[in-house]
């Protein structure tokens, strides 16, 4: 009997406690007064839901407590003469308003405060109006239980209610905070007031409504709008109050919103700039640039030539010279070689009949310039005859001299410090950017080390990995891509599980080996609250969960015009892509867009090949038909010059982290990677790596050019004219070009140390070209000497030492003047801020100039050892033995005469130069 009477009377109060039918108030009073207790249709456990009491009376005066809040946060409300003004709200609701705009405050407030108080005006009204019975109507209430200081009492709560505000106050607010910037999220801030819509869909209606619908996660009940103008038919009052303009102060003492954030407020009148076409025309069917262009070049060639008759006439000599034949002095030698040069006639040989009229030029015949050049000439000729006269006399001293020197500067290498860092590579240590990128890194923190997957799908059938169609909610059909299939997505999420569970082995300060794994050394923006690596990847969308990925929910009115829907992963997908910072509350799977790491991972960074070929980055991109995944793990960085122990040991880290994740890739590519998959990786020392591979993997390609350069001499600079093998032992030059080559290796390595000693550091590049840039600049000042002395017979009274001078005075003045002007060109490029060019400028500048150091003293030594051997006829390599001394020698080789007898002919043939 008792249950009889408790089901009905159950029934009833469940009846009455939950009304959803229009509630009438007289106009120009309140609809609801104070802070009542939770909503009863939630559970206990809920803090969100807390309703208002209703209330139909006049609005209340506050107290001063309130009236301070209400300056704070809702000041068009406070009475200009200050006196404490009526409102519809309580001091709880004022406290809860405050603390419920701290959110919107961090978003909007310090970049453009015009949009915070415009923001705030919308819901100030809605709470505390005066008369907000004439445009706020009760729709529904709901009886519960109280809190507070209505605890156990049976309370009237309000719990839907449509709030009639102009389109005009809706379109203005909205204009005044469409544009406000959101760094952390590259978007406007829209992005995240205006919910699954993003920033790319909303509007100033679906912006409103979001923020009043109470699946949004922070509406405590719902708020429903309607928009029009002056009045409802049932009486209600379009709700206009004034909007500031962004570009404007909203009152005195507050900025109004920036340039970035409101583009009314940018006042620089950006210039129109006409671009003018280049091909115009100074006469009809003349085009004007060329024509300018003749008249420069005819000019400029009319100038040349003048200036090359005028010179010519000027320094013409009126004395007919004769070729010294038989001259023994180096002085009128010279004077004879500048004298012909500045004649404009025929060269005259001795052969000719001399005229003994005329007088012998000398140096008086000569302008200031040439004496001056002569008498230089003359002066290095006689030094460096006296010198190759001494290294040929005493070659074993001068070898173990020159050779022990160019040693000891080479063990410099041991000092050598070379650098991999592109950016110490290619960015000058003085440039603004590069100073104030060092500034930044040392008093903050480098920027984060990034290490990429980019997965590229290809389309095969078999694998059903093709683009398909896919209706989303609103009944539009997308061509989804081929990545958007399951099979890939769990395969990429797969390879991403196993990339986090990576192990690495790092040597601490105890000399103990330990393991870490990624989240020792990746970025965690959320620590200590959120210990999660920082992974840029699609797949965070569904919480980098495979149980979330096949997660489905039914809807029987879930999708445009209230048809039955089955949301899953596709349609979450695309309210992630229009929205990343979509909350769980706001998904129709419940599932937040954010990931674990705390932040939101937008669609241009995880996804490729959505831009259509040959444009730019559309406006409204097409994420959804992408082929390609970018995978992206960020890691923490140090600042590479800092000597503290945690950034030394936190590089260290990240290195071997990264170290070990591109032999993973390298593997897994080579035996996991699905065949439907292309990959490509890298990581932030890829760049190192690889020119550090390059330059180890060119160490057998310069020993290839040496040994290639080394035979090449060998055979070149013999003599060898018959096929006799005593002959071709005899005037070999094995031993001598193995020498010369050691030579220029050596000249390469002394310049390495030296510098190594002064502290420049080397870059790999240095190891790659200057070896071979030496090695063609040694060689042929080594077919210079070898082949001028082969061409200069030795004269009756000279010594062998003699003979070796003069030929060293003859050739080794051109070597000094070109290795001088070579090193110069170098050493000028050292004047570049590139600290590459700039460190290779010095190396090979050095390296040449001891190359030729190198060259006319232990070269000069060797070549006075190796004539000494060839005249006794002993054999090459194998000096105890001897030739027979009756064999005369091949005269000048077989190449030389191939080239002499055969080849030069042929090419003057008539019909082969036609």
């Amino acid at each position: 009997m008792t249950s009889k009477i408790i089901l009905p009377t159950t029934c009833i109060l469940l009846l009455f406690s939950h009304s959803t039918w229009s509630i009438s108030v007289p106009p120009g009073q309140c609809i609801w007064h104070d802070r009542c207790g939770p909503d009863p249709d939630y559970p206990p456990s809920d803090s969100q839901h807390y309703l208002m009491c209703q209330y139909d009376g006049p609005a209340r005066q506050v107290t001063q407590e309130m009236a301070l809040i209400v300056q704070d946060i809702c000041p068009h409300l406070s009475n200009k003469d200050g006196s404490l003004p009526s409102l519809c709200c309580s001091l709880n609701q004022l406290q809860d308003m405050k603390k419920n705009f701290e959110l919107p405050a961090g978003l909007i407030a310090q970049t453009c405060p015009t949009c915070y108080y415009n923001f705030r005006k919308n819901f100030c009204d809605l709470t505390c109006h005066p008369h907000q019975s004439e445009f706020v109507r009760v729709d529904g209430v709901v009886h519960g239980l109280g809190d507070g200081e209505y605890a156990g009492e049976n309370k009237t709560m309000v719990k839907a209610v449509t709030y009639h505000v102009s389109e005009e106050f809706n379109t203005r607010t909205y204009e005044s905070c469409k544009n406000v910037q959101f760094p952390s999220t590259s978007d406007t801030v829209m992005g995240l007031l205006c919910g699954p819509h993003g920033s790319k869909d909303c509007t100033a209606k679906r912006w409103f409504d979001y923020m009043g619908s109470i699946t949004n996660g922070y509406s405590p009940f719902q708020i429903n709008y309607d928009y029009g103008s002056g009045h409802t038919p049932d009486n209600y009052t379009y709700h206009n109050p004034p909007v500031t303009p962004c570009q404007m102060s909203p009152q005195p003492g507050v900025a109004a919103c920036g340039c970035a954030d409101c583009p009314q407020a940018c006042k620089i009148n950006i210039p129109q700039f006409i671009t003018q076409d280049v091909n115009w025309q100074i006469f009809p069917g003349v085009d004007g640039l060329g024509f300018f262009m003749f008249i420069i070049f005819f000019v400029g060639t009319v100038i040349f030539i003048t200036i090359l008759c005028v010179v010519g006439r000027r320094n013409k000599f009126k004395i007919n010279l004769v070729h010294p034949v038989n001259e023994e002095s180096v002085t009128k030698n010279v004077v004879q070689e500048i004298s012909l040069n500045q004649r404009n006639g025929s060269y005259q040989s001795s052969n000719q009949p001399s005229n003994p009229e005329v007088k012998p030029p000398s140096l008086d015949d000569l302008n200031f310039l040439d004496r001056l050049g002569a008498k230089l000439e003359t002066k290095m000729t006689r030094l460096f005859t006296w010198w190759g006269t001494v290294a040929a006399t005493y070659p074993i001293p001068v070898i173990i001299i020159s050779t022990g020197m160019a040693i000891v500067l080479s063990t410099g290498i041991l000092y050598l410090q070379v650098t991999t860092n592109p950016i110490e590579l290619w960015a000058s240590p003085t440039s603004r950017s590069r100073v104030e990128k060092d500034f930044f890194d040392s008093n903050f923190r480098p920027f984060y080390r990034t290490s990429q997957v980019i997965i590229h799908a290809k389309e095969m059938d078999e694998y059903n990995i093709t683009r398909f169609n896919f209706t989303d909610h609103l009944r539009n059909n997308l061509e989804m891509g081929p990545i958007f299939q399951k099979t890939f997505l769990k395969e990429v999420l797969k390879l991403q599980k196993k990339i986090e569970s990576l192990e690495f082995v790092y040597k601490e300060e105890d000399d103990m080996d330990y393991k870490y794994n990624l989240k020792t050394v990746c970025n965690k923006p959320l620590s200590p609250e959120i210990e999660e690596c920082n992974i840029q990847n699609v797949l965070a969308y569904w919480q980098d969960d495979e149980e979330l990925l096949d997660a489905e929910k039914y809807d029987p009115v879930g999708s445009d015009g209230d048809l039955p829907r089955t949301w899953n992963y596709l349609d979450h997908f695309l309210a992630c892509a229009n929205n990343p910072t979509l909350t769980s509350e706001s998904d129709k799977l419940n599932i937040r867009c954010m990931a674990r790491w705390g932040g939101p991972v937008q669609p241009y960074y995880c996804l490729g090949g959505f831009i259509p070929k040959d444009t730019s980055f559309p406006e409204n991109p097409d994420y959804h038909q992408a082929d390609a995944v970018v995978m992206t793990i960020i890691l923490n960085n140090y600042d590479s010059q800092s000597e503290e122990e945690e950034d030394v040991k936190g590089l260290e880290r990240a290195m071997a982290w990264e170290k070990t994740f591109i032999e993973f890739m390298l593997e897994w590519e080579e035996k996991e990677k699905p065949i439907y998959m292309d990959i490509a990786f890298n990581s932030e020392r890829s760049i190192e790596d690889e020119l550090e591979k390059e330059t180890y993997g060119d160490i057998m390609t310069i020993v290839l050019s040496y040994i290639i350069m080394f035979v090449y001499i060998t055979f070149t600079l013999g003599q060898a004219g018959s096929c006799s093998f005593s002959t071709f032992m005899i005037e070999s030059k094995v031993t001598l070009g193995l020498g010369g080559v050691l030579i220029v290796l050596l000249s390469v390595t002394a310049s390495i140390g030296v510098f190594a000693f002064v502290g420049v550091p080397a870059t790999l590049i240095i190891f790659e070209i200057i070896p071979f840039l030496v090695l063609a600049i040694g060689v042929d000042n080594i077919f210079i000497l070898v082949q001028t002395y082969q061409r200069e017979p030795r004269k009756d009274d000279e010594s062998h030492a003699e003979h070796v001078g003069r030929i060293v005075g003859e050739v080794a003045p051109s070597m000094l003047v070109s290795s001088i002007s070579e090193s110069t060109c170098f050493f000028l490029g050292a004047l570049s801020d590139m600290p590459a060019v700039q460190a290779f400028a010095l190396y090979a500048g050095m390296a040449i100039m001891l190359d030729f150091l190198m060259q006319i003293t232990c070269f000069v030594s060797l070549l006075s050892l190796d004539i000494s051997r060839e005249e006794n006829r002993r054999f090459d390599i194998l000096c105890c033995l001897k030739g027979d001394k009756n064999e005369e020698s091949s005269g000048d080789g077989m190449i030389y005469n191939f080239f002499k007898h055969y080849y030069g002919p042929f090419l003057m043939k008539k019909w082969v130069r036609a």
